[in-house]
């Protein structure tokens, strides 16, 4: 059976509601009026009541924050410790860890502004006395001091302020990292306690400045109480030590005294701004974390300049060296690039420039042909060629970075660009021994090369060199070489390059019709290795002279061919 509903007559509309439907339309306008209420309440911007006006800060660090959000002129009261410009004329309400709680109540806050390092007892008692207080945590990491101040930028009425500098301080230290990317990471110890002795420990805040500053924090774990024995055992390559006055500069000296201590051979200990390091603003930790890698990397100069630009070159682990290469000013006429190879400790070589050194460093510093043909002209005093005082002051720049002297460095130069740079490594591994020989080329011929014994000479101490062309070979080894086995280790990389240019044809630059056998200004520097055995004979026949012979052939072979086109050996 279907059920119609019947249609309702125009009568039946109009009719008077049930008893539930007159209660109902009873309570209408006090629904709508509610409602009214509840929509312009959540619509009125709450920050227009909720943001404070009159601000108390107990931590320093925040106080810097609100000047760099621009709300200091909303701060009545801070601690003793406050720095910023204004203050002298801003009521002092005690310290990090004691607050005056009569000069609180005089000056009527709308909000206090505290750490994690102000007692608990002494938050309550503010809270108990009506007072809104938040609590910051800025020292856990990165993360939490970027994300912390974004927090008090929303609460002061800066939120887009805030998130301003934070994007900008995140892309800053973007930028800092893509620079130092492949770097050798030296083992880091950084002091900020001395009676007992304390390091910041690994999870630690300061931890995050030495991971992003490209160092390795070898502190303990989670506590920073540590023996003297343990530092020592530990063998950091950089010392940091936060200012702590008198007693920084006397720990400083004692850390030197310790000669088998890495830091102290390399003079690698620092003493810096404990603000900086311990409670920094955003923009401070971009600022810190820009002398930090000034300190861990020394080459950079300036703490990843804009016009530097750093290349990690690999090398095998037994030679125990880290090598790089340094570009400065690389998009202009006048570019400079350094090879430099860091030894973790003095090592003996031999430079056909120098003589007999023991070094910190071997270098091969290349300029292009236009900042050569410049200091050659500028530089010149007297019978002293322009280049030679150029090479000087390089060396001496390196020196005073490296905080060693300029006799510990052996240094080569070239108009080669190092972009052409070759890296050989060949082995001979049994039971008994392992060899390594590595060789590191740079080699420029279209110009300069020569034959000796068929062309002639003309150049004279004092005399303008005008030709510019170079090969330049640095040979490391792991094991250890008489000075008399690394003079002979010269004929034999001699011999190979030599090679080299037969085979691939090389024509001389003077007797066209000839091949050359170098340039006639080819230079090698030999660094002696630390393994034994102790080798005392590096000619063509023994085990070691093969391996110097085929690294050197080669990385001429490759060099040449990068450099000048000279790429097919020809019969």
């Amino acid at each position: 059976m279907v059920i119609h509903s019947a249609s309702p007559s125009p009568k039946s509309l109009s009719a008077s509601p049930p008893l539930g439907g007159k209660l109902a339309g009873s309570l209408l306008l006090p629904f709508l009026i509610f409602l009214t209420f509840i929509f312009f309440l959540f619509s009125y911007p709450l920050h227009a009541k909720t943001t404070p006006t009159r601000i108390i800060s107990l931590s320093p660090f925040i106080t810097e924050s609100l000047y760099l959000l621009g709300v200091q002129d909303k701060i009545v009261g801070s601690t003793i410790y406050d720095r910023t410009p204004g203050s002298k004329n801003r009521t002092k309400v005690g310290s990090l860890l004691e607050i005056n709680m009569e000069k609180i109540i005089a000056l009527k806050p709308d909000i206090i502004l505290a750490t994690d390092l102000t007692p608990i007892q002494q938050i309550h008692a503010l809270r108990k006395h009506g007072f809104k207080v938040e609590i910051f945590s800025f020292w856990k990491n990165l993360n939490t001091m970027l994300s912390e101040f974004e927090r008090l930028g929303r609460i002061v009425g800066k939120k887009e302020k805030a998130e301003e500098i934070v994007e900008k301080v995140k892309t800053e230290i973007n930028q800092l990292r893509q620079k130092i990317n492949g770097l050798p990471k030296p083992k880091v110890i950084v002091e900020i306690g001395i009676n007992p002795l304390w390091v910041a420990p690994r999870n630690s805040f300061i931890n995050d400045y030495i991971t992003l500053a490209g160092g390795i924090n070898v502190g303990p774990e989670k506590t920073g109480l540590i023996s003297r024995e343990e530092v020592l055992h530990l063998n950091p390559d950089v010392i940091i030590i936060t200012d702590m006055g008198f007693a920084a500069e006397k720990e400083k000296e004692k850390w030197l005294s310790y000669s088998t201590l890495q830091a102290a051979r390399t003079k690698h200990i620092y003493i810096i701004n404990s603000d900086d390091l311990c409670s920094p603003t955003p923009p401070r930790f971009v600022k810190t974390l820009k002398l930090l890698i000034k300190l861990l990397h020394p080459e950079t100069g300036d703490g990843g300049h804009a016009s530097m630009k750093l290349k990690n070159i690999p090398l095998p682990e037994e030679v125990k060296a880290t090598a790089m290469v340094l570009s400065k000013n690389s998009q202009t006429p006048f570019w400079e690039k350094t090879l430099i190879i860091k030894f973790p400790e003095k090592r003996r070589a031999l430079s056909t420039m120098e003589g007999f050194l023991d070094i910190w460093l071997a270098v091969n510093h290349s300029a292009s042909p236009d900042l050569w043909k410049k200091v050659c002209k500028e530089k010149r005093k007297g019978n002293t060629p322009g280049g030679l005082i150029y090479m000087k002051e390089i060396k001496e720049n390196l020196a005073q970075k490296y905080k060693i002297k300029p006799e510990e460095i052996a240094m080569l130069a070239t108009a080669a660009n190092m972009d052409n740079l070759a890296v050989v490594t060949k082995r001979f591994q049994t039971k008994e021994i392992n060899l390594v020989v590595t060789a590191l080329v740079t080699a420029g011929a279209k110009s300069n090369a020569l034959r000796t014994g068929v062309d002639s000479g003309w150049y004279l101490d004092g005399k303008k060199l005008d030709k510019h062309g170079t090969v330049n070979i640095i040979l490391l080894t792991n094991v250890r070489l008489t000075d008399g086995a690394m003079a002979r280790a010269i004929i034999t990389a001699t011999e190979a390059k030599t090679a080299a240019f037969q085979d691939l044809k090389v024509p001389s630059s003077y007797t066209p019709e000839v091949i050359a056998t170098g340039t006639g200004t080819d230079n090698i520097i030999i660094v002696s290795g630390t393994e034994n055995p102790v080798v005392s004979y590096t000619g063509g026949h023994s085990k070691i002279g093969e391996l110097i012979g085929k690294a050197v052939y080669q990385g001429v072979l490759t060099a040449l061919c990068k450099q000048n086109g000279f790429c097919e050996r020809k019969n």
